[in-house]
């Protein structure tokens, strides 16, 4: 039976595709030694980690990934520029893990993997919208539009992006290695007018 996708949530997998430099892991290497313990890993304390010089290249990256969300996802009508607003690292140790959350007061979330294992490491994403009749699913069947959660391998270089409100996790680290994530948030500036699209199915 032929079914349509109906209003799906746009995540781009992306990869800077080269090594990061010496100068940006030793950025990465400093803000390690006076970051802050949180619930289940470890985080840095300033926010606004892309705004460091050492981390001008990255930014640029970051920017020019956001503009490409923004014009292919939602493909304003309007003049809208999207812009990086808090950033920051966290570091998950063996054993360490994540817990499940969303970003507010942002629009496009991301997180580039300073270091990373595919074969181990997974970013979590978690079905939270209201079900007014839950039918559990047989893990055998399990498919895109019953599942509650999905994951996507990610290893050193890897840019994820989503929409903010969508719940997210990191399960446990695996292996011997640390895995650090440069994470961000956004927000966009001009003129927003209230309207209503219609997108016409072709059934």
């Amino acid at each position: 039976m032929p079914y349509l996708d109906i209003f799906p949530l746009a995540i781009s997998a992306d990869s800077i595709a080269r090594e990061f430099t010496e100068e940006e892991y030793k950025l990465v290497q400093s803000e390690y030694q006076s970051a802050m313990n949180n619930i289940g890993n470890i985080m840095g304390t300033d926010q606004y980690i892309l705004n460091r010089p050492e981390f001008v290249n990255i930014r640029e990256f970051i920017q020019e990934k956001i503009d490409d969300y923004l014009h292919e996802v939602y493909a304003p009508k309007n003049d809208l520029k999207i812009y990086i607003t808090q950033s920051w690292l966290s570091w998950l140790n063996p054993g360490q893990e994540f817990h499940k959350h969303y970003h507010q007061n942002s629009l496009v979330s991301g997180c580039l993997y300073l270091n990373a294992d595919r074969t181990q490491d997974a970013f979590r994403l978690h079905k939270e919208e209201y079900q007014q009749i839950y039918i559990p699913a047989d893990n055998e069947k399990l498919n895109k539009w019953n599942t509650q959660l999905a994951t996507i391998p990610v290893n050193t270089g890897d840019l994820i992006l989503f929409p903010s409100k969508l719940h997210h996790s990191v399960s446990p680290t695996q292996g011997e290695h640390t895995r650090t994530t440069l994470a961000f948030n956004t927000f966009i500036k001009g003129s927003i007018k209230e309207g209503f699209h219609l997108l016409d199915l072709d059934l």
